[in-house]
């Protein structure tokens, strides 16, 4: 999920303190484990015809205000921020 350079894909990222940060793959299985959900193979087939559950998890501390956002660079080289309401 760490895209990098010109790329049209967004990304979905926190903004704290004016820097943006990529989600980590490090907690999502004891999230999904804890949701109830099986633990998914960080190989994923997407050749596949079924669903996989995947989630987006990051470490903010208890006192950091959180903004999440859609990340994408524009065919102008701009970086372009796009808030996602919670």
């Amino acid at each position: 999920m760490k895209e990098t350079g010109w790329d049209l894909a967004p990304q979905f990222v926190t903004v704290i303190d004016g820097e943006d940060n990529y989600p980590g793959s490090y907690w999502e299985d004891n999230l999904l484990e804890l949701k109830g959900y099986d633990k998914v193979p960080h190989n994923t087939d997407f050749n596949t015809t079924s669903w996989v559950t995947k989630a987006a998890v990051w470490k903010v501390e208890d006192n950091e205000e959180v903004t999440y956002a859609l990340k994408y660079i524009s065919p102008r080289d701009q970086t372009i921020y796009l808030k996602v309401q919670q």
